[in-house]
């Protein structure tokens, strides 16, 4: 039901709805039709938070316009009332999100039943005078201007019920006329969409920009933060669809980048932006779908569930975006979009925040993750975040049994929970690929694969199954996952540092120089100075070298120590790199053998025992380097580090032993061309 006329009061300006007419001090304001009614909307809410999504449902509800409309409605209000942008005073911009009007207002009395009459037919009469061109409003002549047609006022004694039924009947007529109009002009691309002329742009790739806090608590951010990432892991399920990862669209955090711009760096073809308002238990997520070249809002709603409902409040905001983009969604895709279960709010809150601290942290994660479990025993994918970090302080940290153990067990809870979780096998894969778990290199693939397959946007098991191809020597499919990885997160540093190392591995030394410096820390540095070396550029080496010993004369990076050692050896200062290996590098090594990149370290040692041409030494080495998790043969077929012992027998034999598992890899899992021994390319 219409609201009744009314006068609305604020600062020295009047705003009558009767006669939809704008006033300051006596002295009549013109307003177009569109900017009138933007400018009343805000004001029957004052005080309160109104999104983009929310006005242009409610102002353009049967017209298609892009926001450039709602922002010239604003900017026209705003000289209207000689508002500032920087400086409000009446309406607040809230960047990316809405606006709301902050000044005091006073409504006064009621209009009469004539001057609700007249208020209603000038309504309609306003749609017949404001026209919309593809998407661009168009000036509209006043309604009270003089045209040459008598005004309603004239025509119409505001008493008589039944000549307000004649003139309804007259209206509507001009609605008609208004609709035979705009098919002629094609307003808003009406004509062509019932003509089949144009259809809805096609949306391949999205970005789901860092939705707004609107609770007002800061402590609430990290709340936020795992919505927008519970959003992506959500539409990340869709095969048909390109979704850029959290860590590529967090830096667009409280950015003012226009979003065509957003688009273009992240090269998707549309954005979504939105807002979280969390109360108690209650959660409202308001999200919208923008066009990403030409900033045309495509779709927007906005969503409230119970918190215990989070996860399926994600799932049906991702399948409204599906349906709205028409992407093609595999009746598998479908039944994984909708099967979530309720979750204990405490135990969210805990995993999203666990979540954070995965790669920074790992103590803290593995602490918050435990509590997620206890809060809620049937939160899959707490138990699959919990398995991860059991297994990453397993290979990197802590080599105890009791870590493989815990892993091992987190891990088939979250499956037996949700078979369907993408990121659980994942974990699973990475507790395969362990010494705990004696390099099972078949099954981690599989299991990778498996939960790419559910889960095809999770980038970071792009990049770990690039890693499982790097080290049984699948160095194209490791470039190809990795080119995956990148798309969706085109920030991640961990792809590009492994697209280096690939190309190290297929001795494309020149190509992998510039992104194994990424990110820069001791350890890149020292396989950085590996590679110059590799290309010649012994000198640039040692200047890397010396750099890095400046930092770290002690030499307690095993890393920096074995490259160290390797040119000295190259040098002719054999025996100061045997003493180095016997009295520093070997005790590291065998320190590091629990570990699950002590096979890195083993590929050094043979290099710099092949420098000092002790072949036997160098290939058990190399035995030790293949036996624990890097059987890379084409590395081993290019490493300039092992040139010195290639004819010697023992090489040979062994070269000649790797190359079957190899080739097994290539012709299972391996591209469709031929597998080829990479001496003969």
């Amino acid at each position: 039901m219409e609201q009744p006329a009314a006068t609305y009061r604020f600062g020295r300006f009047s705003l009558e709805t009767h006669d939809r007419r704008l006033s300051s001090e006596g002295h009549e304001i013109y307003l177009r039709p569109k900017t009138y009614d933007t400018l009343l909307y805000l004001l029957e809410r004052q005080g309160h938070l109104v999104t983009k999504n929310e006005l242009l449902d409610a102002l353009w509800a049967d017209v298609e316009v892009t926001e450039n409309a709602l922002t010239r409605c604003i900017k026209e209000a705003r000289a209207a009332l000689g508002d500032q942008v920087q400086s409000p005073r009446f309406l607040r911009t809230i960047p990316r999100l809405g606006y709301e009007f902050i000044a005091d207002v006073e409504r006064l009395g009621e209009a009469t039943n004539g001057e609700v009459v007249e208020e209603e037919l000038r309504a309609v009469r306003v749609v017949t005078t404001e026209e919309e061109t593809n998407g661009q409003p168009r000036e509209a002549a006043a309604p009270w201007k003089s045209t040459g047609i008598p005004s309603l006022r004239a025509l119409l004694p505001l008493h008589a019920a039944s000549r307000v039924r004649a003139i309804v009947g007259w209206l509507a007529a001009l609605v008609l006329v208004a609709i035979a109009v705009s098919l002629g002009f094609n307003i808003g691309g009406l004509r062509d969409r019932l003509l089949g002329r144009a259809g809805p742009p096609r949306i391949g790739s999205v970005a789901v920009l860092p939705l707004e806090n609107l609770t007002g608590d800061p402590q609430q951010e990290y709340f936020v933060d795992g919505m927008t990432e519970e959003l992506i892991s959500s539409l990340g399920k869709i095969a048909a669809l390109r979704v850029i990862s959290r860590t590529s669209v967090m830096r667009y955090k409280k950015t003012d980048k226009p979003l065509p711009q957003i688009a273009k760096e992240l090269n998707v073809d549309a954005v979504i932006e939105g807002s979280i308002l969390r109360a108690g238990n209650r959660v409202r997520i308001t999200a919208q779908l923008i066009q990403g070249s030409t900033d045309r809002r495509l779709w927007g709603e906005s969503y409230e569930r119970d918190l215990r409902d989070v996860l399926t409040l994600q799932s049906e905001v991702a399948r409204a975006i599906a349906s709205e983009i028409k992407a093609e969604v595999t009746p598998q895709e479908q039944v994984r979009l909708a099967s979530h279960r309720p979750v204990n709010p405490e135990a969210y809150d805990l995993y999203v925040r666990g979540k954070m601290f995965a790669d920074s942290d790992n103590k803290a994660a593995i602490e918050l993750l435990e509590r997620a479990v206890a809060a809620d025993p049937n939160f899959a994918p707490a138990y699959a975040a919990l398995g991860r970090a059991y297994a990453d302080r397993l290979f990197y940290l802590e080599p105890k049994d009791q870590w493989g153990k815990k892993a091992e067990a987190a891990v088939e809870k979250a499956l037996s929970l949700d078979p369907n979780l993408g990121e659980a096998h994942v974990s699973r894969a990475a507790l395969l690929f362990s010494p705990a778990h004696g390099w099972q290199y078949e099954k981690a693939i599989q299991e990778c694969r498996r939960g790419l397959a559910l889960d095809p946007n999770l980038a970071a098991g792009h990049v770990y199954l690039a890693g499982l191809f790097d080290h049984v020597g699948l160095l194209d499919e490791a470039l190809q996952e990795l080119r995956t990885a990148t798309a969706i997160n085109p920030t991640q540093s961990d792809a590009a540092w492994f697209t280096g190392l690939t190309l190290w591995y297929g001795g494309k030394f020149q190509d992998a120089l510039p992104y194994l410096a990424m990110p820069a820390s001791p350890f890149t540095k020292s396989i950085q100075a590996l590679d110059l070396w590799e290309l010649g550029r012994k000198q640039e080496a040692w200047a890397q070298v010396r750099e890095l010993l400046k930092a770290d004369p002690q030499e307690k990076n095993v890393w920096l120590a074995s490259v160290h050692t390797l040119l000295l050896a190259d040098a002719g200062q054999g025996r100061e790199a045997e003493k180095r290996i016997n009295e520093k590098i070997l005790k590291q090594a065998e320190k590091l053998k629990p570990y699950g990149h002590f096979h890195h370290v083993a590929n050094l040692v043979a290099d710099i025992y092949a420098q000092l041409n002790k072949p036997e030494q160098a290939v058990a080495w190399l035995e030790q380097t293949a036996a624990t998790g890097f059987p890379c043969y084409p590395f081993f077929e290019r490493d300039h580090g092992l040139d010195p012992i290639r004819g010697d027998p023992r090489f040979v034999a062994f070269m000649q032993k790797l190359k079957p598992q190899w080739e097994y890899f290539k012709s299972t899992y391996g591209s469709a061309t031929t597998a080829r021994s990479p001496g003969n390319q």
